[in-house]
């Protein structure tokens, strides 16, 4: 990556891995279910999710900070909307 480059997670490419699944991109209700990328279901386990995450990548990475949060104004939700990060001793 490279400053202010964005990453995002694409939840759709899930259960696409062709070393898991004979035929990912096809169909099929008869499938087995495979399980689920995240600790459960709904807002409070993505919090959770994110949470953990975000430990794990600042853990294995401390050179990688938390420069800025800009957080959801929805009534009911709160979650981070956006997230500026920076390499410490990179640009600004």
């Amino acid at each position: 990556m490279r400053a202010g480059e964005a990453l995002t997670v694409a939840n759709e490419s899930a259960n696409h891995d062709p070393a898991r699944f004979e035929d990912p991109g096809a169909i099929d209700f008869t499938r087995p279910p495979a399980g689920h990328l995240s600790f459960g279901h709904g807002a409070h386990y993505g919090r959770i999710d994110l949470q953990e995450g975000l430990r794990v990548l600042l853990t294995r990475t401390p050179e990688l900070t938390v420069r800025d949060i800009r957080w959801r104004q929805r009534p009911h939700v709160r979650g981070p909307e956006a997230m500026r990060m920076a390499w410490r001793g990179g640009p600004e």
